[in-house]
């Protein structure tokens, strides 16, 4: 994923790659509006997948269906769309 951390990984590493890659693309650090949108298209990718990580039900979903298909991220929103169920 985009925080840039190991699978092993616990909570407070997870929570400050996610604050330092934050700050790398705060949106009020970019130089143009294109440049903005893509920093705020970044944000949200990144507040994605540490609610992913931080959660032990949709990083186990994730860790199996991308170890299998390589499609993690599609597994969680179809796990997260049932759940809401």
């Amino acid at each position: 994923m985009c925080l840039e951390v190991d699978k092993a990984t616990d909570t407070a590493a997870i929570k400050k790659a996610h604050r330092k890659q934050s700050l790398r693309f705060h949106p009020d650090r970019a130089l143009d509006q294109d440049e903005r949108e893509e920093f705020v298209e970044k944000q949200s990718q990144l507040n994605d997948a540490m609610n992913v990580l931080l959660n032990p039900e949709k990083r186990e979903v994730y860790d199996k269906a991308q170890f299998l298909t390589g499609m993690g991220e599609e597994a969680v929103r179809t796990f997260e769309s049932h759940k809401q169920l």
